[in-house]
């Protein structure tokens, strides 16, 4: 049966060194947990491949993740960043991407930070779903539905429940690491 981690494994030296040194490993700062967030909602419609391939080029356009910095964009920003070399030239995506930025500092400002607010979902805790351990890849959860809807109630965009379900994995509030690969003992299992 597939799992997450035969598919990274087995392809490029990108993905193992993306499976081995960040996919699942949990993230408690928040410029790292906006550049997830921000590699998640471009990818909406995309390969993640193209996502990691696509890496420096926005951390470039969005000034190194800072999400300060990409919640002051003006429209000419916007303009420049659309237009990158390089860049995936989608407008809707990166207004999204700096109506993300506004929204998660709406979230540090009422939770003192969005390592608290992502994290609260699970109490702090590592979750770990039966079906991976029965070699079943999910793609959604009811975590991911709750927080998606939290999220768009919050007014941020591109956060459905397949992303955020991705997102989750990739900062490591979801462990979908196979029960073989070492990297699953890091969880508890639900």
């Amino acid at each position: 049966m597939s799992n997450w981690c035969d598919w990274f494994v087995n392809s490029n030296p990108m993905w193992r060194d993306y499976h081995d040194k960040e996919w699942g490993q949990p993230v408690h700062d928040d410029r790292r947990l906006f550049e997830y967030l921000l590699m998640e909602c471009m990818s909406c419609g995309l390969s993640w491949g193209l996502m990691m391939r696509k890496r420096e080029v926005f951390r470039s356009v969005f000034a190194g993740f800072d999400i300060h910095r990409v919640a002051t964009f003006s429209e000419e920003d916007i303009d420049e960043a659309t237009a990158a070399e390089g860049m995936i030239h989608s407008r809707r995506k990166v207004e999204g991407i700096v109506n993300n930025a506004r929204r998660m500092l709406e979230v540090i400002n009422e939770f003192g930070s969005f390592d608290r607010y992502i994290w609260s979902f699970t109490d702090g805790k590592v979750i770990r779903y039966k079906e991976n351990e029965d070699g079943v890849v999910l793609t959604r959860s009811p975590l991911s539905d709750t927080v998606a809807k939290d999220m768009k109630r919050r007014g941020f965009k591109y956060v459905g429940t397949v992303i955020i379900y991705s997102y989750l994995q990739g900062i490591g509030v979801i462990n979908d690491h196979h029960k073989d690969c070492p990297l699953s003992k890091i969880s508890e299992l639900q």
